[in-house]
């Protein structure tokens, strides 16, 4: 007899991609390090599905890098005003902008000193979504 498995809830999913998204920058900090240290905003893709690819190719994406650097001046073309805000507003937390691909999201994270990795406020789809 063979032991039926119970399906992952939305939050057990969200919890293993969380950490496995983690891990990806972890392995790859230093490529982010080094977009940070030329100004611009770093860009973690992760298990990128296609629909996204033409994205990440206008951003300047090779295709493989795990980490590339985007200009901030092609990212504030975006319409949407919460990315508009995100690049430009002021940081004086010492927070450093990263923006996650992962699949079909598109993530807007804050690396902050002793905080870690934050979710840009308002940015999440619970958030603007209600």
């Amino acid at each position: 007899m063979t032991k039926s498995r119970v399906p992952e809830t939305r939050e057990e999913a969200s919890k293993r991609l969380t950490a496995a998204i983690h891990a990806h920058l972890k392995a790859n900090i230093d490529d982010a390090g080094a977009c940070w240290s030329r100004d611009q905003v770093p860009v973690l893709v992760f298990q990128p599905h296609a629909e996204v690819h033409k994205f990440l190719l206008t951003l300047g994406w090779d295709g493989r890098a795990a980490v590339f650097g985007a200009e901030v001046e092609r990212l504030t073309r975006h319409r949407d005003p919460l990315v508009k805000h995100w690049l430009t507003r002021p940081r004086d937390d010492g927070s450093a902008p990263l923006l996650i691909v992962a699949q079909l999201g598109v993530l807007l994270y804050n690396v902050v000193p002793g905080a870690g990795i934050v979710a840009e406020p308002g940015s999440r789809d619970h958030e603007w979504m209600s």
